[in-house]
């Protein structure tokens, strides 16, 4: 019966337009819907400032880029019905784009209110399960389960085989990335602290070099970083490269440390080991990195935690003690679990 479902599923439209972490997070749909409907034809939508992440993936047959300046008809081009549209934004833009053009719309749930009771009343002992697991949900009724490939960055010289699942370390120099912002204040780590936390490891580790990534509005914060390191083998690439550079030079690195941030799930996509800071978000919200190895670092002896499921521009306490109790050390005893001083 399944059989003859998917031979006449022959168009669908996946719908996601941002932001980077999320749409690296439906890339395991993404691939299964491609091996689930063999015949389909698949078009994603996504925004154009995030078109990065999917152009070099072998599983869309046609990228469909949102431009805000631009009306829905000339986005979609007048194109015709799809059998089956997967919307994965689920909110008041996507379903206009959905409108009259699939009779078959599977929308991802963005549990609510579990996201409230997380906020609101704690309830940390009912988490969300990962949002890769809730975005396959949609396809409930087709029974697609997870591969257990995980996450999914195209590069372009990939289009034949992705990298394998292993990373297998060739040579003697240990390479660390580094993202020290995010968009909001409350998810960041103090500059000062990612500072230190350089200074130990090269103390700590030889043949080491330590890349700095980040967007244009957090070159401000690689600049204090970086400043005065003139001993330390040290590339800041903030603000330097596009989203496929960026995935490029993460590719290199042994392990990366991160914010919980959008190139996180790149480096989880890319299986590079990561460290991974969570202030006043919280695991439980689905955005753990998946696919690969990984130690989260929180400060579990606040009662105010989380205070928000996106981040704020800043602490509603004042104390911001979610972050500043997390000290250098402690995030370098996390590092050694992933990387150690003798490997």
């Amino acid at each position: 019966m399944q059989n003859k479902i998917n031979e006449n599923i022959k168009k669908i439209l996946i719908i996601r337009l941002s932001s980077i972490g999320d749409i690296i997070l439906t890339t395991e749909l993404v691939r299964l819907v491609s091996l689930y409907f063999k015949d389909a034809n698949i078009d994603f939508l996504v925004s154009k400032h995030f078109s990065d992440v999917l152009v070099n993936n072998p599983n869309i047959d046609n990228l469909i880029l949102y431009d805000k300046n631009e009306s829905r008809d000339e986005i979609l081009s007048n194109r015709k019905k799809y059998d089956i549209i997967i919307d994965l934004q689920n909110n008041s833009r996507s379903k206009q784009f959905s409108k009259n053009i699939s009779e078959n719309i599977l929308s991802y749930k963005k549990n609510r209110l579990k996201k409230l009771s997380l906020v609101y009343l704690k309830s940390r002992h009912k988490p969300v399960p990962p949002i890769p697991s809730v975005y396959l949900d949609c396809l409930a009724e087709f029974e697609i389960k997870s591969d257990g490939k995980g996450l999914e960055f195209w590069l372009e010289n990939e289009k034949e085989s992705y990298p394998p699942l292993i990373r297998i370390k060739t040579d003697a120099i240990r390479k660390i990335g580094i993202a020290p912002g995010a968009h909001h204040q409350t998810k960041q780590w103090p500059r000062e602290y990612f500072r230190q936390l350089i200074l130990d490891l090269n103390e700590k580790y030889e043949n080491i070099i330590f890349y700095i990534f980040g967007g244009k509005d957090e070159i401000n914060t690689s600049e204090f970083i970086c400043e005065n390191l003139n001993n330390i083998n040290i590339t800041d690439f903030t603000g330097k490269l596009s989203i496929s550079q960026t995935t490029e030079k993460i590719d290199k690195c042994d392990l990366f440390i991160s914010n919980d941030t959008g190139l996180a799930h790149i480096a989880a996509a890319r299986k590079v080991n990561l460290v991974v800071i969570f202030g006043s978000t919280v695991p439980e919200f689905g955005f753990s990195p998946y696919g690969t190895n990984f130690k989260i670092i929180e400060n579990n002896d606040i009662k105010c935690r989380p205070c928000t499921h996106i981040g704020r521009a800043k602490c509603p306490k004042s104390h911001f003690n979610c972050m500043r109790e997390i000290n250098p050390e402690k995030v370098i005893k996390s590092i050694e679990k992933l990387f150690p001083v003798d490997s």
